[in-house]
């Protein structure tokens, strides 16, 4: 009896601040994702942009308004309302998803403010007919009225980790639950990602390509009830947890915590792992 072996593609990427670099790499991850018949491509968190302070994150957020319908040809092509360079960088996506060709000029970069990551996502998920799992900061979390100072509440983002389909469409989202505040001063590490970024409150599990997938991210390895709740109530099959871990608390219990926590699949797959 032949057995129909359901494929997926797991990127490795070194995020920066630079979005249209960090897309380039994941036009370039699609590709080889394509070429191997994977039906659906995993990419870490914060795939599409990592700031160097607070102030990058907040100023480099987006908002899912472009995302919640299906992008077509006529969408990536035009040339409203995005504007001229917008659309050609639109277009070099693509060609980077058609060749993995790497030899992407000076000339051909945009700032950031002129780089949409949901847009770029759509544009590689439509061309390589890929799906695609990723999470990006969002737009429009509550201000942190615990931290005032005297002054107006900062703003804060979510940590919103998407699954898109091969039309751009945006079918799940799960904003991050459980925030990563951790203090090494030996180490010289001091991170508060609760200090700018609102936590989220409701699990998310959809159906895909390769079966049903219960979405997590980073730091909630750390709470065995949520992904207990994931497969239990949820029905997931698998559980996605894409991370930016620091590297040493990623050392000290990244892989164990990985091998407490999750299943392994209840079908057969291959598995494509690429590194950019």
């Amino acid at each position: 009896m032949n057995i129909a072996i359901k494929r997926a593609a797991v990127a490795q990427l070194r995020s920066t601040g630079n979005k249209h670099e960090n897309l380039l790499n994941i036009a370039k991850c699609a590709n080889i994702a394509k070429e191997h018949s994977a039906s659906m491509l995993f990419l870490p968190e914060c795939c599409g942009f990592i700031g160097s302070t607070t102030q990058e994150t907040l100023n480099n957020a987006e908002n899912l308004d472009c995302g919640p319908h299906a992008i077509t040809d006529q969408d990536i092509n035009s040339r409203t309302p995005h504007s001229s360079a917008a659309s050609d960088w639109l277009k070099t996506l693509e060609s980077v998803v058609d060749s993995g060709a790497s030899d992407i000029s000076n000339q051909d970069m945009l700032e950031n403010s002129q780089v949409s990551i949901i847009r770029g996502l759509q544009a590689i998920a439509v061309k390589s007919k890929l799906w695609i799992s990723g999470t990006f900061h969002e737009q429009g979390a509550p201000p942190n009225a615990t931290c005032t100072d005297g002054g107006p509440p900062p703003p804060r983002v979510y940590n919103t980790h998407i699954i898109m389909d091969s039309h751009g469409q945006i079918v799940s989202k799960y904003r991050k639950i459980h925030l990563f505040d951790v203090s090494i001063p030996s180490q010289g590490i001091n991170l508060r990602e609760s200090a700018s970024t609102a936590a989220g409150s409701k699990l998310a599990v959809c159906d895909s390509p390769i079966g049903k997938i219960g979405l997590s991210t980073c730091y909630d390895l750390r709470f065995a009830e949520m992904y207990r709740a994931l497969v239990e109530k949820g029905g997931a099959d698998i559980l996605l947890v894409p991370s930016a871990f620091t590297v040493p608390t990623g050392k000290a219990h990244w892989h164990t915590l990985l091998r407490g926590e999750c299943f392994f699949f209840f079908f057969e797959m291959d598995y494509i792992g690429s590194h950019v």
